[in-house]
């Protein structure tokens, strides 16, 4: 089966931005649209539903291999540093502007 996603010939429309940060971002909606009960964009869908299904049929390594989203070599950019840098970049804050909040998306609260 042709690797789709790479296709020389453009037989598959590739996202807008498909550089690391982008594929993140893309999960960070697919993830949350799940949770919401809202399905997500088409490109955003393609990306895990391809990486999902190749990995299963093929093995390997989600992350590094059909996502591509793993931190290089002795990187400390992992994708959850990425995906909080994309935030802080959308809402215009910095990372010292939440040192004094409570991540909301980590928080448990009792039942």
């Amino acid at each position: 089966m042709p690797d789709r996603l790479n296709d020389p010939f453009g037989r598959t429309r590739l996202p807008g931005d498909f550089s690391r940060e982008g594929r993140i971002a893309l999960l960070d909606e697919v993830f949350r649209a799940l949770v919401d009960g809202r399905m997500p964009s088409r490109e955003a869908a393609l990306l895990v539903g391809g990486g999902g299904l190749s990995w299963l049929s093929q093995g390997g390594d989600l992350l590094r291999d059909y996502w591509r989203i793993s931190a290089p070599a002795g990187s400390h950019r992992t994708p959850a540093a990425v995906k909080r840098e994309l935030s802080c970049s959308s809402r215009g804050t910095t990372d010292s502007d939440d040192a004094g909040t409570i991540d909301v998306e980590n928080f448990e609260s009792d039942p």
